[in-house]
């Protein structure tokens, strides 16, 4: 193992908030102070972290993109973001608008890549704000920044496009969420080019077994060709419908090194891995059939960054060993049905400035499987209190109006945001008044019962 090969990187789960760009910005600079702190030369985020996923018709809003330029201005100038390369996803506009990652290093931009294919199924709408860029490969390398951009840190263009980045002893490739899907994937040409790395920065849904399906492609891709694939994702609702659950990934040559949590409440988790970048060009060299194939392959455009090393030997210096291969950890569909409402109910109820949830408890199935989700939340939210989340317990303090609201179990959770009601009437069974106050009772819900027919 060379030190000289020895490279660390940080993949990011942030819960961004549409529209929040003051919350965002906060949350984006945690996560690369956190990058730093665990010795990672480059840092991936999710996709339109600065604005925000589903900011909507929003886009179509010139505000939305100079608010997202601002707050990129502000990355750009702050001393955190300074030795490391930060690669941020927002809104940019080239004559039309373009869903963007913006990668920068000690205050100036190195590339502006926008998202080549568009998500448009399920619940999906990108197309709604978006156009792909079609010029494969091109790039504009004369793309005008905005005058608050350049008078903040004297650069006045910044190459717009599809490229590669080849830093001095490495080279990065870039893919946006539904890249990866498509049958046309970047990554094919990208590792075909003898790209060491292809980042991902997504905004992708929880669906059952989703995360599954995200594995087996990522380490498909890397098994194939050999390569470092990095995976970052949302977490949380984004004032949406459904929930976007993180489970960063990093995988190489075809096995995964690294992985977050898939349901989790905190708002910034960074998860880093250090690789041995020669094990790559040893298992391509191995494959006589990827260098054939790699031989005949077309050039991409690569943009030069000679001043960076992605191997740093003070973190090789620092570093005891490698990423080993590891199993992924996969909830059983049984469990991800419980965790994933669960989270999606205290992400909107935190930030909608509600006091709790109201329920009319019948005693029949569909309202106590949405009992069960409430209190699964309570089990969620008094887990990260007691593994000393500060997040977690400022939001249930104030969603309960308690400085000193500190829960002993989640039954006291419950019991603070939950209420259900038995509204009974003259054809209502005794059986079921029983049961609703017997659930009550369990999960610790304030219970009330009535007649509605009285």
């Amino acid at each position: 193992m060379e030190a000289a090969s020895l490279c660390t990187m940080a993949t990011c789960v942030l819960n961004q908030w549409s529209m929040d760009f003051a919350g965002n910005k906060r949350r984006i600079l945690s996560s690369i102070i956190e990058a730093k702190r665990l010795g990672a030369s480059y840092r991936l985020g999710p996709e339109l972290e600065i604005s925000g996923y589903g900011c909507s018709d929003h886009f179509y809003e010139g505000d939305t993109f100079l608010h997202s330029w601002q707050v990129l201005r502000d990355l750009l100038i702050d001393p955190a973001t300074r030795d490391i390369v930060c690669d941020v996803g927002m809104p940019a506009s080239r004559r039309v608008a373009y869903n963007c990652r913006v990668v920068f290093l000690n205050g100036q931009v190195l590339l502006i890549r926008p998202k080549t294919r568009m998500a448009d199924d399920g619940n999906y709408r990108e197309s709604r704000w978006f156009s792909r860029w079609t010029k494969r490969g091109e790039i504009d390398k004369t793309f005008q920044l905005p005058d608050l951009i350049e008078s903040a840190i004297g650069q006045s263009t910044a190459p717009f496009g599809d490229a590669v980045l080849a830093f001095r002893d490495a080279s990065l490739g870039f893919e946006t969420c539904e890249e990866i899907w498509t049958i046309g994937s970047s990554h094919i040409d990208l590792f075909l080019n003898g790209v060491d790395i292809v980042v991902n920065s997504s905004g992708s849904y929880h669906q059952l077994r989703k995360l599954n399906r995200r594995v087996d492609l990522i380490s498909s891709c890397t098994n194939k060709a050999g390569g470092l694939y990095l995976y970052s994702n949302l977490r949380g609702c984004d004032g949406e419908r459904v929930y976007y659950d993180g489970s960063a990934l990093v995988a190489m040559n075809g096995r995964l090194v690294a992985q977050s949590r898939q349901f989790a409440l905190e708002e910034v988790e960074v998860t880093s891995a250090t690789v041995d970048l020669e094990e790559i060009r040893n298992y391509r060299q191995a494959n006589r059939s990827h260098c054939q194939q790699s031989a005949e392959a077309p050039a991409l455009t690569r943009i030069a960054v000679p001043q960076w090393r992605l191997c740093r030997q003070d973190v090789a210096a620092a570093c005891q060993s490698t990423n080993l291969p590891m199993e992924p950890r996969y909830h059983t569909p049984e469990e991800e049905i419980a965790l994933g409402p669960a989270c999606w109910l205290w992400d909107y109820l935190r930030r909608s400035g509600q006091s709790g949830y109201f329920l009319p408890l019948s005693g029949g199935i569909d309202s106590t499987a949405t009992s069960c989700l409430v209190y699964s939340m309570s089990v969620q939210v008094f887990e990260s209190v007691q593994s000393g989340c500060q997040e977690v317990l400022q939001d249930l303090r104030r969603i309960v109006r308690d400085p000193q609201f500190l829960p002993g179990s989640p039954q006291d959770i419950c019991s603070r945001l939950f209420t259900t009601c038995y509204m009974g009437s003259e054809n209502s069974s005794s059986e079921t008044r029983q049961r609703a106050e017997q659930l009550a009772k369990e999960i610790g819900a304030s219970h009330l019962a009535l007649r509605i027919d009285a």
